[in-house]
C-alpha cells in the first residue's frame, strides 16, 4: 500500500542522521577557526532539520499505511502540559509574544491516554502558532466539552494573532504537502506536513480538529479529543484511595465471560478480573462463546479478535443475529487505523489493546455495564471512584448531605445581600465537591453562576441561576437520602 516502503524503513532511516548530528556535537570542543565553528553550525542546524522532515514523513506513511499504534497509559494532564508547553513558552516569549495557558478546573488531572501522540498533536499547533505571528499573543485553552461516566472529551483552542489564512485556504492546509501560499514555504520554511499529521493524530484518538482564522487578524485551532478519567489512583495522590496493588473491588458483582484461546493470556485476564472483584469465566473459541451465553447471563463479554475456527468479529455477528445484546469489548492486538470501526461494525461496544492496561480495562467495563440509578445523582460515578466501597460511599453521602444544603444556603444569602464578590466565591467552592458525587446539570449551573456573579451585572440571571440550583441541590439530597437507606 501506499506509504508503506518508507513506514518499513521507520527504525534504520533516522538512526544515521542521529549518528550525523552526534559526530558534528564533538569539533566544537576541539581547536578551531571562527569560520569552522560556523560551518559546523550550520550542518548541525541543517541536519536537525532533516531530521525534522524525515520524522514527520515517516509518521505520515505509519498512519497512511495503518502501522500508527496508540497506546492507553497513565499520565498526569497539567504536568505533561506544563513540562511539554515550557520550551515553546520561552520561544514565543524570545520572540516577543505574549504567551498565555488556561486550564479549566474541571478539567482531571489523571487521565488514560497516549500521552506521546497527544503531545505531538499540541506541540504541532502551538509551534505553528507561534511560527506565523511576527508579533502580538499566543493562547491556549483547555476544558471539558463532555463527559459520559468515566470518558471526559476535552477541547483544547490554539489562538494567535498572527498572519492568518484566507478563507478558501482554510482546508487545504490539512492536506499533505501543503500550505496556505507558496510565499509563506518561502518565508516560513516547512514542508506542509504538520498539520495533515496533527489532524490524523488527533483522528486516530476518536477526536477532531478545525480552525477559523481571517487573513491578517489571527488563527484558532479547535481540537477535541476523548480521554478516559483514570479513577485508580495510589494513596499518595487521592487521600482515602487504595493503590492499584492493593485495589477495592471495583468489579463486584460483575459476571463476566472471557474469550481467549491462549492460555497465559487467560490467566493473565482471569487474574486482573477476578482481583478486581468479578467472577470470570473462560471460553476457548467463539462456538464456546454461544453455548456458554446460553447457560448463563454476562454482564459483559472480552473477545479476542483472533481465536481459531471462530474468531471474535464472526462469534459478536452471531451472538447479535441471536438477539443477544450483552456488552463486548473486543480485545486487539494494536490500537491501530480502522480497528474501532471495524469493531463497532460487528456489533461490538469497544475495544481494548494488548497488552491491556487494568485500569482501562476496568473503567471500560464499567462504561459499558452502568448500574441502574435514574435521576440527577450519578450513583454509577461515584461507585467507580470509591471502589464499590460501601463504608466509604455511606461516609460520602452523609458528608454531602451534611455540607451541600448548607452551601446552597449561603449562596442564597450572598446573593440577596448582592455581595456578587462572596457567591463567585462560594459558587467556585462549591464545584470541587461536584466532582466527587456527580450531578446532572449541576456543575454546568454552578459554573454559569460563578461568571455571573463575577461580573455582577445580569442580576435576574444570577438569580434564575440559583433558583435553578437550588431546585437541582434538593432533587439531589433527596436521591442520595434514598441511596443510603438502600445501602
Amino acid at each position: 500500500p501506499p506509504g508503506m516502503f518508507p513506514a518499513n524503513l521507520g527504525p534504520q532511516i533516522p538512526s544515521p542522521m542521529d549518528g550525523i548530528i552526534g559526530m558534528t556535537n564533538l569539533p566544537p570542543n576541539t581547536s578551531l577557526t571562527l569560520e569552522q565553528k560556523e560551518y559546523i553550525h550550520a550542518t548541525q542546524q541543517s541536519a536537525s532539520n532533516l531530521l525534522a522532515i524525515i520524522n514527520e514523513i515517516l509518521d505520515f506513511s505509519k498512519i497512511r499505511s495503518g502501522k500508527m499504534a496508540l497506546e492507553q497509559i497513565a499520565f498526569h494532564f497539567r504536568e505533561l502540559m506544563d513540562k511539554t508547553l515550557l520550551p515553546l513558552q520561552l520561544q514565543a516569549q524570545q520572540k516577543g509574544l505574549h504567551y498565555s495557558l488556561e486550564v479549566a478546573d474541571e478539567v482531571p488531572d489523571h487521565l488514560l491516554g497516549d500521552p506521546v501522540r497527544f503531545t505531538q498533536i499540541i506541540v504541532n499547533l502551538v509551534e505553528n502558532a507561534i511560527k506565523f505571528t511576527p508579533g502580538g499573543a499566543i493562547g491556549i485553552r483547555c476544558r471539558v466539552l463532555a463527559t459520559q461516566n468515566t470518558q471526559v472529551r476535552i477541547g483544547f483552542e490554539v489562538s494567535d494573532t498572527g498572519i492568518g489564512i484566507p478563507a478558501d485556504k482554510q482546508e487545504i492546509i490539512f492536506e499533505s504537502f501543503t500550505q496556505s501560499n507558496a510565499e509563506n514555504t518561502r518565508r516560513y520554511g516547512g514542508i506542509g506536513l504538520g498539520l495533515a499529521i496533527t489532524r490524523e493524530l488527533v483522528a486516530l484518538q476518536g477526536g477532531t480538529l478545525t480552525v477559523k482564522s481571517k487573513e491578517g487578524a489571527g488563527t484558532t485551532f479547535y481540537c477535541e479529543i476523548p480521554f478516559t478519567k483514570n479513577l485508580f489512583l495510589p494513596e499518595t495522590q487521592s487521600k482515602g484511595l487504595a493503590a492499584a496493588t492493593q485495589l477495592r473491588p471495583v468489579l463486584q458483582g460483575k459476571m463476566l465471560l472471557v474469550a481467549e484461546d491462549n492460555i497465559i493470556n487467560q490467566r493473565v485476564a482471569y487474574n486482573t478480573l477476578h482481583k478486581a472483584g468479578a467472577r470470570v469465566d473462560i471460553a476457548a473459541d467463539g462456538r464456546q462463546v454461544l453455548t456458554l451465553v446460553q447457560q448463563k447471563e454476562y454482564d459483559c463479554i472480552i473477545m479476542d479478535i483472533q481465536m481459531p475456527e471462530m474468531d471474535g468479529y464472526t462469534t459478536t455477528i452471531q451472538l447479535r443475529k441471536q438477539g443477544i445484546d450483552t456488552p463486548v469489548i473486543a480485545m486487539t492486538a494494536a490500537a491501530i487505523k480502522g480497528e474501532r470501526e471495524k469493531c463497532l461494525q460487528s456489533g461490538m461496544n469497544d475495544y481494548i489493546s494488548k497488552p491491556f492496561v487494568p485500569e482501562e480495562l476496568y473503567m471500560k467495563i464499567l462504561d459499558n455495564t452502568p448500574m441502574p440509578g435514574p435521576g440527577v445523582v450519578d450513583f454509577n460515578h461515584l461507585r467507580s471512584i470509591l471502589y464499590n466501597d460501601t463504608a466509604y460511599i455511606k461516609e460520602m453521602l452523609q458528608e454531602f448531605l451534611s455540607t451541600m444544603p448548607k452551601n446552597v444556603q449561603e449562596i442564597r444569602e450572598a446573593t440577596q445581600l448582592q455581595d456578587w464578590k462572596r457567591a463567585a466565591f462560594l459558587a467556585h467552592r462549591l464545584k470541587s465537591s461536584l466532582g466527587i458525587v456527580p450531578i446532572v446539570n449541576a456543575m454546568e449551573t454552578t459554573r454559569d453562576l460563578e461568571k455571573e456573579a463575577e461580573q455582577g451585572t445580569n442580576i435576574p440571571a444570577i438569580h434564575e441561576k440559583v433558583k435553578q440550583l437550588s431546585a437541582i441541590m434538593d432533587a439531589a439530597c433527596q436521591e442520595v437520602l434514598q441511596e443510603m437507606e438502600r445501602l
